[in-house]
Parts: C-alpha cells; structure tokens; sequence
C-alpha cells in the first residue's frame, strides 16, 4: 500500500513553489519585500501548511506513514519547490526587478552605518561581501539550497507530529 513519494512531492512541491512565488510578487506589489518579518514569517507558514497537507494526505492515504518517509517525503517535496523558487529568483532579480538589488546594498549601508564601532574599512569590506553574495545566480543557489535544508528541518518535525504507524493487514 506504499506507494511512490514523487508524485506527492511534485504535486505539493509545485503547489508551495508557485505559492511562494505568489506571495513575492505580492509583497513587491505592497512594497514590502524589505520587510523581513513580514516575508520570514509568511514564507515559514506557507511551508508549514504545505508540508503539513502533503504529509497528511499521502499518511491518510497509505493507511500510516513512518517517520523516515515523512521526512524524506517532506525534504523531496522542498527540492521540488526550491527548484522552482531557485528560477523565479534567478528571472525576478535578473529581468524583471534587478533595482532591488541595489535597494538591497542600500539597506545593508544603512544598517552597517548605525552600527557603531565600524570603521569605514571594514563597512567597505562587508559590502564587498554583500555584493558578491546578491548577483541573481548566487542568490538563485542560496534559495534552492536555503529551501531544501529549511525543508528538512521543517520535515523533521512534521513527520514526527504526523506519522503514524500502519496495522498490519492479515488480506496482504
């Protein structure tokens, strides 16, 4: 009665993937994309749910689910949703708004500048660091790996909230 995780985790995946990309543009669109509590804390509970659902519905499904495959099943479904979020950021700070790159390295300014005891070197040596880290393509491999490690952290505790075990069938 085990069936295959992929198609779980394509579905769920792509369902959190185009999710996430939704509430992006949103965010631009009311001029929150700075707003770091605000992007943290929708993107940690549009997670939660979509993991959550996508190991309830392939538990209630399979009769039971183990822990093992609550978390490989919720880690697989984050590479498909990083995957996807990984383009979107490539294609969203490349083509379509690369000026938030530059707002980026504004805010990062105004955040080493009211920190006090930094010397102007070592602010002009930690924007150096910014800018490295905050092309599209290096930006692009942080979401898709940031994703699939956040996922499997999630995945951890979902799939121990959520498992359970299957009876044993004597019709087998």
């Amino acid at each position: 009665m085990n069936e295959k995780k992929f198609p779980w985790a394509l579905k769920y995946g792509v369902m959190l993937g185009l999710t996430s990309i939704i509430l992006t543009v949103l965010l631009h669109m009311l001029g929150l994309e700075m707003n770091r509590a605000v992007g943290s804390i929708t993107g940690i509970g549009v997670s939660i749910l979509f993991l959550v659902l996508c190991l309830k519905a392939y538990r209630d499904h399979n009769q039971g689910m183990s822990y093992g495959e609550g978390v490989g099943l919720g880690t697989l479904t984050g590479v498909v949703s990083s995957a996807i979020s990984a383009v979107f950021t490539y294609v969203f700070y490349k083509f379509i708004n690369p000026e938030m790159i530059d707002k980026i390295h504004e805010m990062t300014l105004e955040e080493l500048e009211d920190r006090e005891g930094l010397t102007d070197e070592q602010i002009d040596q930690a924007m150096e660091m910014t800018a490295m880290f905050t092309g599209p393509e290096v930006m692009s491999v942080f979401a898709l790996l940031g994703g699939i490690f956040f996922a499997f952290i999630l995945s951890l505790v979902i799939a121990a909230i959520l498992k359970k075990e299957r009876r044993p069938s004597f019709l087998d």
